[in-house]
């Protein structure tokens, strides 16, 4: 299946090279993958074996009409007419993450206990791209158990400024101590 999505996501990102419209095509397609993630409705619907292809089409039409280009909800419509409608949201991430790839681009996340503001995070985002020389998109999730602060994930780098991290690093060095 991963070999599937990489295939499709392929194909769309030589499409949007071709167009050099990368970041439109990427933008737009964040934002649909949002969509399928916050109302899984939509993803279900597309993959139900009891609507018609045709009918899928139709949706495709009323829900993607601000599309960047023709070609993404036609690509859309082959992945309906190839019976892959399910495999869409995988397909949308490898596409994204090619894309970043080929612009040089780092996707992580930033875990928090709370709701982070967006200036907050681009102020992280700019520190952290400085730091590792690369653009840096940082995708906010909650995680209560941090307590307060906010640790960062991308690929292999972890940076941890939590309240949960360095209280552990006391307690880590209290017992080094034999407190």
């Amino acid at each position: 299946m991963n070999n599937l999505a990489s295939r499709y996501a392929s194909a769309l990102l030589s499409l949007a090279l071709e167009e050099n419209k990368n970041e439109a095509y990427r933008q737009y397609l964040k934002s649909i993958l949002e969509v399928i993630q916050e109302d899984k409705s939509l993803e279900k619907l597309l993959g139900c074996s009891n609507i018609s292809k045709e009918e899928k089409k139709k949706i495709v039409d009323r829900v993607f009409v601000s599309a960047p280009s023709v070609h993404i909800n036609s690509f859309i419509k082959v992945i309906i007419d190839n019976s892959r409608a399910t495999y869409l949201k995988k397909i949308i991430e490898e596409f994204i993450s090619l894309s970043n790839a080929q612009d040089g681009i780092l996707e992580g996340y930033i875990y928090s206990s709370m709701p982070l503001e967006k200036e907050e995070i681009r102020r992280i985002e700019l520190s952290i791209s400085l730091k590792l020389k690369k653009k840096v998109y940082l995708i906010p999730k909650i995680k209560e158990e941090l307590i307060g602060g906010f640790k960062v994930v991308i690929n292999d780098y972890v940076f941890d400024a939590s309240i949960k991290n360095k209280l552990e690093g006391l307690k880590q060095s209290l017992l080094e101590r034999g407190l």
